[in-house]
Parts: structure tokens; C-alpha cells; sequence
């Protein structure tokens, strides 16, 4: 009996002990963010984020958000988070709604080395919304010993060196389908072709699609392969379909964002079929253009911003969040994750693009760097609705690419 007693009271101490501990430690400031989802490796990106960012902020628990594959579709962006990070397609209409507070003047932001671009993007009406985290331009991937194609900067080169009656095997990887990939085409093109930014964005919206453009893009297509590019289930295949198929050599050259490489050399390493793969030493990259002269290439950009109600400890987690975000040495842990190939994200900072580590891992870097000074970026409310309404248009209106011209 007297052991019992002695038993309880020493529960009782222990508990009382273990409240008073508790008690004693501040709680945690709990921040939650949204990350960009179409990366390829987000589990990696999402774990080393956590993790590092955790270990440096004792008092943070940070709650990154599962991958948010309903980000385009309508109500994808309706869930309120601490920070998000926002294709600049949003941005515009995230401030007119009211949802997003300005950056004021955080270390991250004045980065001397942002591309002029990106930083471009974070702007609506002269005052800054987010800071700059990754960038997107579409390039042309090719081989080092085809030096005619290595040479050919334009439209009309293209044209003239794939040529729409190219050997099968032989022509130009585009996905020429989704209304999302098609209007980043076309709007690439509007830029190429000499239209300026606050212009293309009044085209998205236009009914009418601009004859000019419409006609580089069919010229374009006609380079695809017969039957291919126009086709719903090579546009909806993961890992992306062309990028697999360059990594076969079965194209002459591949048109693509950066972290198509990514999936090449994924590829190339671990092979989904049996037949040969070519030799990633021997590729390289450049901006791909669509006009006939020296073009200006589109740069999308995701940004990291604040939501407006976010304020006191957990304005300063966040803006905390958003430093460690873009620094070297986290873009480095990004970027290579352990045993996989390099993601091949663009960051929106110049200095990444020498950076001996990363160029050492992944040495496509310093081209993919080529030309981004004179990009420019797109800003303004409704481009997501005419988005989806000019893809529409597209969709319907460009050639199926289904017989070879006469």
C-alpha cells in the first residue's frame, strides 16, 4: 500500500514536471507556404525546404502544402495560405482581390543579380508584391555535331534546315497541345514576331487571333513529325513524351523549358525502353525563336508573396521564409537532389548560372543563362481566363498536322 502511494505521487510529480517544462517553451509560430507544383522533383524540393529551414528557425513549424495539381484549374488557387508561390500569371489578380501585401524592402529582394525579367514580374502599378524564385523561357534542344541546326537562330532557319519533308524521326519535338502549352507558344511567338509585353497580353484577350502568329506557328508544326505534336496523350504523358523521345535521338531537336533536361537525362539513366539512348555529352541548348530576326524571349516567373492578413511573428517567419528561399546555397540543395539527375529549374538569379558546384553537376547552366537579359515577362489582371480562351482558339484553328504537305 505505502509503495502504491509512493508510486502515485511520484506520477504526479513526473507529469507535473513534464507540464512545467512544456509550459516553460515558447510555442511555435506555425507558417504555412505554397509551393509551385510542376517541378520535377517536388518531394525533394518540399523535404530539403522543410528540413533546412526548420533546423535554422527553432521557433518556426513550417507547413509546406501537399503538390497542387489543381494550380491551373479554376478554384485551384482558392485556398488561403501564409505565403504562396505564384506563376505571375496570378499576380494582378491576387492584388485586385485584395489577397497579397507588398514586399517591403526585404534582403531577398534587392539582390543585385535578379534578372531584369523576373523582377519586372513582381510589379503591379509601380509596387512590388513578391520576390523572384524561379524562371521559365522556352529553348531549343539540339545536338552539338548538327551544325547547321546549331546554326539556325530563326524561324525561317528552321524552316530551311528540318524542312517539312524531313525522314520520320528527323523533325522538330514540340507538344503542340493543352491550352495552357499552346498559349505560352503563341505568346512566345507575339514577342519574337516584335509585339511588345503590355501588347501581347491585350492579344491573349483578343477574339481574333494575330494572323502573324498563327502563321509561325503552323509553319512550325508542319516541322513536327507526321501525326506528332498534336496529340492529347503524348501532351498528358508523365514523364513528358518528346523530352523521352529526344532522349532516344528520335527528333533532330527538342523546343522546351530547362527542366526538360532533367527528364532527358532521368531518361538516359534508366531507360523506359529498349532501344539506344544518345550521349548527354553531346547535347546543348539555346532560346528558341520564333521570328526571323534576333527575338525576344517570354520569361515566366514564380515569385514567392505574402498573404495580406499574414502579420507580427508570422510576417516575420515568413519574409524569414522567403530569404532563405533564394539563397545559393538552398537553390544548390535544390537543384541536386542526391542519386537523380540535376532538376534544371531556372533560377531567377544570374549568379546560379556560374556557380562552380552547380555548373560542375549540371553544365547546360551557363547556355541556359544565353539571351535572358533582354526576356520580358508578362504582368496584367485576366491573363489566366484568356489563357485558357485563346488556347481554346488555338486548338481549334492550327494545323492537326495529320498527312504531309503537298
Amino acid at each position: 500500500m505505502k509503495f502504491i502511494r509512493i508510486a502515485v505521487i511520484s506520477t504526479y510529480l513526473f507529469v507535473g514536471l513534464v507540464s512545467a517544462v512544456s509550459a516553460q517553451q515558447p510555442e511555435k509560430t506555425k507558417l504555412t507556404v505554397l509551393l509551385y507544383p510542376w517541378v520535377p522533383d517536388y518531394a525533394h524540393i518540399a523535404k530539403v525546404m522543410e528540413e533546412k529551414f526548420e533546423a535554422e528557425n527553432s521557433g518556426v513549424d513550417l507547413v509546406l502544402s501537399e503538390q497542387n495539381w489543381n494550380y491551373y484549374e479554376p478554384g485551384g488557387l482558392d485556398p488561403v495560405y501564409d505565403v504562396y508561390e505564384l506563376d505571375g500569371i496570378f499576380l494582378s489578380d491576387f492584388v485586385k482581390a485584395g489577397r497579397l501585401q507588398t514586399i517591403n524592402g526585404t534582403e531577398a529582394q534587392i539582390r543585385k543579380d535578379v534578372i531584369k525579367a523576373a523582377a519586372d514580374a513582381t510589379k503591379v502599378d509601380g509596387a512590388i508584391y513578391a520576390v523572384p524564385h524561379w524562371s521559365c523561357a522556352l529553348f531549343t534542344f539540339f545536338f552539338m555535331h548538327d551544325t547547321r541546326l546549331a546554326a539556325a537562330n530563326t524561324r525561317t532557319d528552321l524552316i530551311s534546315v528540318i524542312g517539312s519533308t524531313h525522314e520520320r524521326g528527323r523533325g522538330l519535338l514540340v507538344d503542340w497541345k493543352g491550352h495552357i502549352t499552346l498559349t505560352e507558344l503563341y505568346a512566345d511567338s507575339l514577342l519574337d514576331l516584335g509585339v511588345s509585353p503590355e501588347d501581347t497580353v491585350k492579344a491573349l484577350s483578343n477574339e481574333q487571333l494575330n494572323p502573324n502568329a498563327k502563321s509561325a506557328l503552323s509553319d512550325l508544326i508542319a516541322l513536327s513529325d507526321v501525326g506528332s505534336g498534336r496529340s492529347d496523350v503524348a501532351h498528358k504523358a508523365w514523364p513528358p513524351y518528346y523530352a523521352l523521345e529526344f532522349a532516344h535521338g528520335r527528333g533532330r531537336a527538342l523546343v522546351g523549358y530547362s527542366e526538360r533536361m532533367h527528364h532527358i537525362l532521368q531518361e538516359i539513366t534508366k531507360p523506359t525502353d529498349p532501344t539506344p539512348v544518345v550521349d548527354p555529352r553531346t547535347i546543348s541548348v539555346k532560346l528558341f525563336n520564333q521570328g526571323d530576326k534576333s527575338g525576344v524571349p517570354l520569361l515566366w516567373v514564380d515569385s514567392f508573396a505574402i498573404d495580406k492578413s499574414v502579420t507580427g511573428p508570422k510576417l516575420t517567419a515568413a519574409q524569414q521564409f522567403i530569404e532563405f528561399a533564394v539563397r545559393d546555397d538552398q537553390y544548390l540543395s535544390v537543384l541536386l537532389p542526391p542519386g537523380k539527375a540535376p532538376q534544371y529549374l531556372l533560377p531567377a538569379y544570374r549568379n546560379l548560372y556560374t556557380d562552380t558546384k552547380l555548373v560542375e553537376a549540371a553544365p547546360l547552366y551557363p547556355k541556359f543563362l544565353v539571351g535572358l537579359d533582354k526576356a520580358a515577362s508578362l504582368v496584367g489582371v485576366g491573363i489566366p481566363q484568356a489563357i485558357e480562351k485563346t488556347g481554346e482558339q488555338l486548338d481549334k484553328k492550327l494545323p492537326a498536322n495529320l498527312h504531309y504537305p503537298n
